[in-house]
């Protein structure tokens, strides 16, 4: 192909027509333009391509990582801290004169499970946002808000977690420290372990750790139902966008 234009061109010069051979050459110089647009094109078209499999990738990881936080903190937070409430409740009001324990052993294994932490870490499913903080790839989500709701959402995880992890109010050393468990020795308490545990549980060191344990699950279920419902309105957000690509 170059040597047919090369050709024409020196079979137009050699006839002296210098205008059809300046025509011929500008011609020339528009369909390469043309032709360097059009790989351009194709290649911007191919990387806007690969970015958005790549930015899908990502929110779909994203949604994954989100509904797994929600389930959890569903079960180990929202549903257990019910339970958790109630039974803290009950040696407010035994404490109190309010409730009359029928079963010892029932009562003292209600007590010792309400001092039990959750078993979700706060800092959530966090590895895919890791990944796009540590690689910079946090602009490969394009659509700005989309892209500051999912950093608002980490930062409360992190917000959260700063907050309720560093409380101990004493209430599970408490109540471990008077209640008799050997696992080594699987038998019943006797009579004496279970005056001694009802005896510390009718005291004002009881009832305090017991009003800041029933605080502090408290605060901990308000920053579960905050998270849950901010992270299912990540997720509406992310389903919308995908409407969109």
């Amino acid at each position: 192909m170059i040597q047919f234009f090369r050709k024409i061109r020196k079979r137009l010069l050699n006839e002296n027509k210098i205008r059809t051979y300046l025509m011929y050459g500008l011609g020339e110089i528009i369909l390469v333009v043309i032709g360097i647009l059009i790989a351009l094109q194709i290649n911007n078209e191919h990387e806007s391509f690969k970015n958005k499999r790549i930015e899908e990738s990502y929110l779909l990881s994203i949604k994954e990582d989100i509904k797994k936080d929600i389930s959890a903190i569903n079960a180990y937070i929202l549903d257990e801290y019910e339970l958790k409430l109630q039974r803290l409740e009950l040696g407010r009001d035994f404490y109190k004169g309010e409730f009359v324990v029928n079963d010892t052993i029932s009562f003292i294994n209600d007590l010792q499970i309400a001092g039990e932490g959750p078993g979700f870490i706060w800092s959530g499913h966090t590895n895919t946002f890791n990944e796009l903080e540590s690689t910079g790839n946090l602009r490969k989500i394009r659509n700005d808000s989309l892209r500051k709701k999912i950093i608002e959402y980490y930062s409360r995880l992190k917000i959260a977690g700063n907050k309720l992890d560093k409380y101990n109010t004493q209430y599970a050393d408490f109540i471990n420290s008077i209640q008799y468990q050997n696992n080594d020795i699987p038998a019943k308490l006797d009579s004496f372990d279970k005056n001694y545990f009802m005896e510390k549980v009718n005291s004002s060191r009881f009832y305090q750790v017991c009003n800041l344990e029933i605080t502090i699950a408290g605060r901990t279920r308000v920053w579960a139902t905050i998270i849950v419902r901010r992270a299912n309105e990540l997720l509406n957000l992310i389903d919308d966008y995908f409407t969109t690509l």
